[in-house]
């Protein structure tokens, strides 16, 4: 049996649509057209990990799916394949509050976490998730590389209901944008608070 990196490129691009094809019936890609499919087995497959890491992060994954499938549905499928189940969970419930996020919107978000992290501990305070919520356009990083930027502005609903799932906080009450909006998210959640103070 031969590996797909040897078969790739081999018989052209419709041999190597007729390999995703075969390939398909039966995991996560099943699903997408066999264009969605084939473009984003090759974007997956493009992808490095990023600087002084030894894999692609699950981020990666997530923005070559927005990248690449355009239907918001099938977005959401791949996305359902890909991502831990809590993950999901909550780009479920970003994307089902109807605040306007979609999935290009949580990723961005997403990306932007390890900017903000201060003290570069790889978890995120509160204010640094606030400081990735309020990102504007054009900031770069001190090595001059542009930061991604979110397609539009971020309503203060948006950012409070992504900061109350960024976070992972089991309470509202320092949700900094709207802390109704932030039990709100918790409830979407199944996440009873016992105690709803500095409500």
């Amino acid at each position: 049996m031969e590996n797909l990196s040897t078969l790739m490129g081999k018989y052209g691009e419709e041999g190597d649509k007729l390999l995703f094809k075969i390939l398909n019936s039966g995991d996560f890609l099943s699903g997408l057209t066999d264009e969605d499919s084939y473009a984003l087995s090759n974007a997956l497959d493009a992808l490095e990990p990023l600087p002084g890491k030894t894999s692609v992060a699950p981020v990666q994954k997530w923005r070559a799916v927005v990248d690449t499938i355009s239907d918001s549905d099938d977005q959401m499928s791949a996305l359902e394949a890909i991502m831990t189940d809590s993950a999901y969970e909550k780009l479920q419930v970003a994307t089902s509050m109807r605040y306007g996020i979609d999935a290009e919107t949580y990723v961005t978000a997403y990306e932007l976490l390890p900017y903000y992290d201060e003290n570069a501990n790889g978890s995120y305070t509160g204010a640094e998730v606030a400081a990735a919520l309020n990102h504007t356009k054009g900031k770069l990083t001190s090595n001059g590389i542009e930061l991604p930027t979110y397609s539009g502005r971020l309503t203060t609903a948006q950012k409070a209901i992504l900061w109350q799932l960024l976070t992972g906080n089991t309470s509202a009450k320092n949700n900094p944008f709207d802390v109704d909006i932030g039990w709100r998210v918790l409830k979407a959640r199944g996440i009873e608070p016992k105690n709803k103070g500095g409500k």
